[in-house]
């Protein structure tokens, strides 16, 4: 039995809203690598210094809570859009989702959770605990991956880790280091408290250091109309909502890919031939047309998919892209069985039933035959492989529904974390912003801010070769999750650091 002096109730109410501000932290605009190492650390000797279970679940939901009430605040500015309908759902929603959140951290501690002399271990069953959490809200509700941990980061070279392993098993990886470092001080091994340190300034030299691929022949011009979400519908606005991309489409500059950003046009494109056309026409040279339409079905307008279509030389649409992950509670309702009868329908907008895609599929750009990988909104949010011979990722999205909040902040990081993992270029079209060109290392060559209106011209950069993980996708990440779970689980530790 470890004989614990209990910490005052204060403490546990100060230590856990500190540590939910440090994972908030960790998030965009302006994210703080070291916020995750730190947080690791609080919850450990948290973890220590608890008196019982109940004790430490208690202060790491009120955590998570706070970090998620942080991080996913903006998610309140999409009711103010229609405020007279939604507007007092907003503090509810958000409240809600934050709970939801919080909730799978704590089962996660809850699965890991062990008293223990060694602070090193309980740092490790803490890594691991946050990793697991983070896997239960990718899969809870259809997946709501969003602020991972390897997104604090994103502006230092060690994003880079994130073509070999993906963004899910980076914080792992650097919390494996973390830990031998912390066992290496606990049991006085000097030589692996010294090794570790060399090991993460190695790690970071290598993406300091990692060649980027050459520029392809081709320039591309994103459209960012600005068009507000309130205005964006108004019939009487239609023609004026045209002119504007269509002046924006003629500004001086040569591309050879036109992208437009998610439900750009707000029309039923298939019965606008003319102006599909003119879409094609705003230069004398040729071009290859890729963007965000709503497609209605012919037998009933109240299904749609949410698309990514291009036309032909004449202006037919020739290929489409349907969005397969829907918007948990924006584009579909979770549970519909459950939910549905208990009036949850009345809360969604537009009124329409989104259908989704059944599988990601290649689009080819038919003047210069780039092969794209078609990403819509939210779809930028999930981890995932990539098929052979692709050369480029174009996102479309609309976070018109969020304002100037941190939403379209983050929502641009997870995009460059996809551009890492899968060693491609990102085209990103964004309707009110932030739109990027962004290269296969997730830099961003050249963008707009939000809320500003213009086109960005840049030549598409250049692709690597299939990453590691484009190869093997998250069987990296649950081949180190297992290991993790089973030296913590099965009483291994012991046998595991008694070697080191």
């Amino acid at each position: 039995m470890i004989a614990v002096k209990p910490l005052p109730l204060w403490f546990l109410l100060l230590a856990a809203c500190g540590i939910g501000l440090l994972r908030h932290s960790g998030h965009a605009p302006n994210p703080l690598w070291f916020s995750v190492p730190l947080v690791w650390m609080g919850y450990g000797y948290l973890m220590q210094r608890t008196l019982a279970r109940r004790d430490f679940l208690y202060v790491g939901f009120l955590s998570a809570f706070v970090a998620s009430l942080l991080g996913y605040g903006w998610i309140g500015e999409a009711f103010l859009i229609d405020a007279q309908q939604f507007g007092h759902l907003r503090i509810i929603a958000v409240c809600a989702l934050a709970l939801i959140l919080a909730l799978t951290d704590v089962l996660s501690f809850s699965f890991l959770y062990k008293k223990t002399p060694s602070y090193a271990a309980s740092v490790a069953r803490i890594i691991v605990a946050l990793s697991l959490g983070e896997l239960c809200r990718r899969l809870v509700l259809g997946g709501f991956p969003w602020n991972l941990q390897a997104y604090a980061f994103a502006d230092t070279a060690l994003a880079q880790w994130a073509s070999v392993m993906g963004a899910h098993t980076l914080p792992l990886c650097f919390g494996l280091l973390l830990t031998c470092w912390l066992v290496g001080i606990e049991k006085r091994r000097r030589w692996l408290a010294i090794f570790v340190p060399l090991v993460f300034l190695g790690m970071h030299y290598w993406g300091w250091q990692r060649p980027l691929p050459p520029a392809t022949e081709y320039r591309a011009r994103i459209m960012q109309p600005s068009i507000p979400q309130d205005m964006k519908w108004k019939a009487e606005l239609l023609d004026n909502h045209v002119a504007k991309m269509v002046q924006l489409g003629e500004l001086p500059g040569d591309y050879d890919v036109l992208i437009l950003p998610e439900n750009a046009l707000p029309v039923d494109i298939e019965q606008y031939p003319e102006l599909r056309r003119q879409f094609i026409n705003f230069k004398s040279s040729s071009y290859d047309f890729i963007g965000g339409q709503v497609l209605f079905a012919p037998h009933d307008r109240r299904q749609v998919r949410n698309a990514i279509v291009t036309f032909d030389p004449q202006g037919n649409i020739d290929q489409v892209y349907a969005k397969r992950r829907l918007v948990p509670f924006g584009e579909r309702l979770p549970l519909q069985f459950i939910l549905e009868p208990l009036g949850l329908r009345t809360l969604f907008p537009m009124r329409v039933d989104f259908v989704a895609g059944t599988a990601q599929q290649k689009i080819t750009l038919n003047r210069t035959g780039l092969q794209v990988v078609p990403l819509i909104c939210f779809e930028a949010a999930f981890p995932e492989g990539r098929p052979k011979q692709r050369d480029v990722i174009v996102n479309v999205t609309n976070d018109a529904w969020f304002g100037r909040s941190n939403g379209p902040h983050q929502h641009l990081v997870a995009a460059r974390f996809r551009a890492i993992e899968t060693g491609l270029p990102l085209l990103r079209a964004a309707n009110t912003g932030i739109s990027a060109v962004i290269d296969a290392q997730g830099y961003v060559v050249s963008s707009l801010d939000l809320l500003e209106t213009g086109v960005v011209d840049s030549w598409v950069p250049g692709r690597y070769d299939m990453t590691w993980f484009s190869r093997f996708g998250d069987l990296i990440f649950g081949l180190w999750l297992g290991l993790w779970v089973l030296v913590l689980r099965i009483g291994l530790w012991k046998n595991v650091t008694k070697r080191l």
